[in-house]
């Protein structure tokens, strides 16, 4: 298990941020790591978001300045034995080719295999205010182990204030992203969530298939919030969702 605690001081740096890695053991849920970032620096908030496959942990820093762009973001890649047995030593820094102040890249992130998908909801993708994106980073593009990014993806109606990239998910060749404050069939802020696959318009372009919204969708539902794929299987959640007339109640949608 890895856990994320984005407002600690770690090494008494303000609200740099940490993570902690927790073997899955049920009988004694010990700590195990604590994983903070080489560069770490205040209010960075390392652990915005955090994901874990296998030997390989993944975390969100939302409000990293990289390169000096105040709130860009970043996301780090630790794996279990670099630097020693069971170690989690970092391996790689991942940040936006087209870095800019204010993006939040890493505030959503997951990682699967040898591929990180990396949220950025505040990006503004060809102009679109706060439009939103998400970046797909792979193991050895660029190099071994180099964990390049390979692809950009973004809603083909973006609009401004979407916020695509609040939620992300990766399953194989599938990638989900919510939009949570997207404005389907006009319904302010109803949101919704976008599957993109590996080849869909050409080898290894990440393109969009689909795109997801509830059946009943309503004004500040906020479809999207959280979204996890698996297999043939996507599950969006819904927080704001008015089920049985009981206001935000909350709903999950499969």
């Amino acid at each position: 298990a890895l856990v994320g605690a984005y407002s600690a001081s770690a090494d008494g740096v303000s609200y740099s941020g940490a993570a902690y890695g927790i073997p899955f053991n049920r009988e004694a849920w010990n700590e195990k790591s604590k994983l903070t970032a080489s560069d770490k620096a205040a209010d960075d908030q390392f652990g915005t978001s955090v994901s874990v496959d296998g030997d390989v942990a993944l975390v969100g820093t939302a409000y990293a300045d990289p390169d000096g762009a105040s709130d860009a973001g970043a996301a780090y890649v630790f794996e279990r034995s670099a630097g020693g047995t069971n170690a989690w030593g970092q391996v790689a820094k991942l940040t936006a080719s087209d870095k800019a102040e204010g993006n939040c890249f890493g505030h959503a992130v997951n990682v699967a295999g040898d591929v990180a998908l990396i949220g950025a909801y505040a990006a503004s993708p060809g102009g679109v205010f706060i439009a939103g994106a998400a970046y797909v980073f792979e193991r050895d593009a660029g190099g071994t182990n180099a964990w390049g990014q390979v692809a950009k993806l973004t809603a083909l109606d973006k609009a401004a204030s979407d916020w695509f990239g609040w939620s992300v998910s990766l399953a194989g060749d599938v990638a989900l992203v919510g939009a949570v404050f997207a404005d389907p069939s006009g319904l302010s802020e109803a949101g919704a969530a976008y599957i993109f696959e590996r080849n869909a318009g050409g080898t290894n372009t990440w393109g969009q298939v689909t795109k997801l919204t509830a059946p009943d969708k309503a004004a500040s539902d906020w479809f999207g919030t959280s979204a996890r794929v698996a297999g043939d299987v996507a599950l969006i959640g819904v927080y704001q969702a008015d089920p049985g007339g009981l206001t935000n109640a909350g709903a999950v949608y499969v």
